[in-house]
């Protein structure tokens, strides 16, 4: 016993060192004291220790694998040895595991024959599956090879030692696995070989590297072909092993395609053959998922989707889109599973993004896009494509209609495929998208084409008239870009919108030099570009939608932020005490300042000018220091706009302009319709003679069947309207005076006005009803003055009898008492009568 614990004190020792040949040393020890004998041929006492000795041999075995897995540089846990070594525990698959190490490891030093041999042994002693080394020295020679080196030098101290890489050789390689197959039935063969697979498309090294691939795919082909020669076509797995072979044989056509093209590249330039296909499924038995529809475009790389083509990119980037190379590529859209025309697309595709990245200009439409359109099966195909094409093209330009046109055709083509097969509501939804989306677009660019071609036709309008009408149409077709469904309508509103405001800004900015005369053609122009619209789509009524706005600026004003003047009222309120304190502080003030005057006497000291320090400017000024200048060079503590008076007269100014730029031109804005008398004597006044109003009835009927007849009646017509509402009877309401701009007749919708404060129904309600505000009517007057000459007013007020007094300046008191009104008004004072 005491020698027993002499012995076992020395094992932990030399376990724990990792001294394998102590550990040798220690075992064989311990065998020969339980199986030697003495001299005189009796046996020792341990003999009889049957589990000692066992241990020992078991050590003993562990111990020499230890060894060789250290020299072979393979890590283990050497507790896991003496663990139960079943199949199914975590001790049988790490044994398994070291086992496959030790083939990886070996076969760098041993060729592939000693490498299995010792694999088996270590199989052997352990209880390993007997195919373990097997699959695992196939995968290893099936596997891409760590570095490009063929020869790998193991060097040390004394020599230096060349091990020869079989992966390097495929010949060799196939070789001996050829012969590793043999020894495994033919379902192991499947299983390591479909692994091998899938684990050499994983790894990037070898993605170029395509007589490989082809090697393995063949061998994994030829098994495939020997399991369906015994396999039953009633059996369940039988389609599941057809589909699997497709994919076999899509990837073998793949490499002989991509192989005879790119034999005398540069390895650089070469395409990588593994992201051409997505990984096979794990399970192969397990039913395949429908084949996905790619994109004619492609994917997006950020999109995280599976794109076949997306490797192709770079190779028909640097060709620059050759037919030669995308002729030699053609047949891959067949093996990837891809509709015939999508590489030419492809080529397209990244022959365009090429020429845009780099500022050059993209080729034309008939020799670029069409050839390549011809080529795609599908409608739906050539409508994303011909969309796709339209936005790279320059915006407006003849090209990007052309491809829109092509695009609108196709979609509506696949529209109604879909409508018609039984694909489901989902792909029906899809394509009614497509061509409301591609419909907007066209539309839109084809308006866009026509309004510039308002100016192709007035070229002999002056050069600011043409930049101003150019920033017009830049910021409406800016805003009709941006909304998501384009609507013909909206652009002919924001035409008028944007138009006037910019005429008004210009007319009332004394130093832009923008005359009436200016107005009056930049007018011309808007209006001719709202009745082109007009005429192509017949919904659209210009006079309408002028009419709209006119109510709306004539009630409410234009102004855009309405809150601006509230504002500056609210700062000048003062409360009543703080107004007396005011005045009676100034009233003082004013007193003694009066009484000083008359006691004080003004006396100046002339000797502080006179001096002889005095230093007088000359005539060079310094204009760093700003010295020297003039009295008209001095810059003004005065801001246009900064009272509340000048803010209201701008604003009713530029509000004034703008209707006057709506109805100047605008066609259709007068009704032809007759008004009754009834009407027409509702706003007389009660002081007025009955015979003057019978002659006033007479005339006006007279003056409106004769409207029509010639064009210089046209500012009669405005002049009526609009003084109808200056010298319309106090409380009378919007309707009853201008019940024209309330015309249901037209088509155009209330609701594009979107400025409007309330929603178009409510807003139009409450107009209705609203009395006539002198705020409205001093509009009015000052839209009449800009319309109509001094004689057409003062003849419709004769006419019209709205006044006895016509002079020549009954007109000029007419509007300033309209706007002292409005002001009193304003202010919320009630109006002397």
């Amino acid at each position: 016993e005491m020698a027993f614990k002499i012995y076992q004190a020395a094992l932990p020792s030399a376990i724990g060192k990792r001294d394998y040949s102590r550990i040798l040393t220690l075992t064989s020890i311990g065998e020969y004291c339980g199986v030697g004998t003495f001299s005189s041929g009796a046996r020792f006492p341990w003999s009889k220790q049957r589990r000692f000795i066992d241990q020992c041999d078991e050590l003993s075995c562990n111990a020499a694998w230890w060894d060789i897995l250290s020299e072979y540089g393979v890590s283990f846990d050497p507790s896991v040895f003496s663990q139960s070594m079943d199949s199914k525990s975590s001790a049988g698959q790490t044994m398994r595991g070291y086992c496959e190490k030790l083939v990886w490891s070996a076969s760098k030093k041993l060729d592939p024959r000693s490498t299995l041999e010792l694999a088996w042994r270590f199989a052997t002693d352990y209880a390993l599956n007997k195919h373990t080394p097997i699959t695992g020295l196939i995968e290893y020679l099936l596997s891409a090879p760590e570095d490009s080196d063929i020869f790998k030098t193991n060097s040390d101290e004394t020599h230096f030692n060349k091990v020869f890489d079989i992966r390097h050789d495929l010949n060799q390689t196939e070789t001996a696995v050829r012969e590793c197959m043999a020894l495994l039935p033919t379902l192991n063969r499947n299983v390591v070989l479909r692994k091998c697979v899938i684990n050499l498309e994983k790894d990037q090294r070898c993605a170029k590297d395509y007589d490989r691939h082809a090697m393995v795919l063949q061998l994994y082909r030829e098994c495939l072909n020997k399991l369906s020669g015994v396999m039953k076509k009633s059996d369940a797995r039988a389609k599941a092993h057809e589909e699997e072979m497709r994919r076999i044989e899509r990837r073998l056509q793949s490499i002989v395609i991509i192989s005879s093209i790119f034999e005398k590249y540069q390895s650089e330039k070469k395409p990588e053959y593994t992201k051409l296909f997505e990984q096979l499924p794990r399970d192969p038995s397990l039913p395949t998922r429908n084949v996905v529809e790619f994109s004619v475009l492609g994917n997006d790389a950020a999109e995280n989707v599976f794109d076949p083509l997306a490797p192709l990119d770079s190779v028909l980037q640097d060709e620059n889109g050759s037919n030669s190379i995308v002729a030699a590529l053609a047949p891959l859209c067949g093996v990837l599973q891809l509709p015939s025309g999508y590489l030419h697309a492809r080529s397209l595709v990244v022959r365009f993004r090429k020429l845009k990245a780099s500022g050059s200009v993209l080729p034309p439409f008939e020799s670029a896009i069409v050839p390549v359109a011809k080529k795609l099966k599908t409608s739906k195909d050539r409508a994303d494509l011909a969309w796709w094409c339209s936005l790279q093209y320059d915006a407006g330009s003849v090209e990007q209609l052309k491809c829109l046109d092509m695009a609108h055709a196709n979609a509506t083509e696949a529209s109604d495929e879909a409508e018609t097969s039984s694909k489901g509501s989902e792909e029906e939804k899809i394509a009614l998208e497509r061509v409301k989306c591609v419909d907007a677009a066209r539309a839109g660019l084809s308006d866009k084409i026509l309004v510039d071609e308002v100016l192709r036709r007035n070229q002999s309008a002056s050069r600011r008239v043409k930049v101003l009408y150019k920033s017009v149409i830049d910021e409406v077709q800016q805003r009709a870009h941006m909304e998501e469904n384009y609507h013909p309508e909206n652009l002919v509103q924001s035409l008028l919108v944007e138009g006037s405001l910019s005429a008004a800004v210009a007319s009332l900015d004394g130093t832009d030099g923008f005359s009436i005369h200016h107005f009056r053609l930049l007018a011309l122009l808007v209006h001719d570009a709202c009745k082109s619209l007009s005429n192509r789509y017949s919904h659209i009524n210009v006079g309408k939608c002028a009419r709209l706005l006119t109510r709306r600026w004539l009630v409410y004003g234009d102004d855009l932020e309405a809150d601006f003047s509230s504002n500056l009222r609210e700062e000048d309120i003062v409360t009543e005490g703080e107004k007396n304190n005011l005045e009676e502080r100034t009233s003082t003030s004013v007193k003694h300042d009066e009484e000083s005057e008359g006691t004080s006497e003004f006396v100046m000291d002339i000797g502080i000018i006179s001096s002889e320090n005095q230093n007088w400017s000359d005539s060079n000024r310094d204009s760093k220091t700003g010295a020297g200048i003039t009295s008209s060079e001095e810059p003004s503590a005065l801001r246009s706009l900064s009272s509340l008076r000048e803010s209201s007269d701008y604003l009713c100014s530029r509000v004034a302009l703008r209707i006057a730029f709506l109805i100047c031109f605008a066609e259709g804005y007068h009704r032809l319709t007759e008004s009754s008398p009834e009407k027409d004597d509702e706003n007389i006044d009660v002081n007025v003679k009955r015979h003057n109003m019978r002659s006033r009835s007479k005339l006006a009927r007279k003056t409106r069947q004769q409207s029509n007849c010639f064009e210089g009646d046209l500012a009669l017509r405005h002049a009526r309207e609009l003084l109808g509402i200056v010298f319309a009877r106090q409380g009378s309401t919007i309707a009853s005076t201008y019940e024209f701009l309330f015309d249901e007749s037209s088509t155009c919708n209330d609701s594009l006005l979107s400025s409007l404060p309330e929603s178009s129904a409510k807003e139009k309600f409450k107009t209705k009803s609203k009395a006539l505000s002198f705020a409205m009517r001093h509009r009015a007057l000052r839209v009449a003055t800009i319309l109509c000459p001094q004689e057409v007013i003062m003849r419709v007020i004769s006419e019209e009898v709205h006044s006895n007094d016509i002079g020549n300046d009954h007109l000029n008191k007419c509007a300033f008492g309209s706007f002292v009104a409005m002001e009193i008004e304003s202010m919320g004072l009630p109006l002397p009568h």
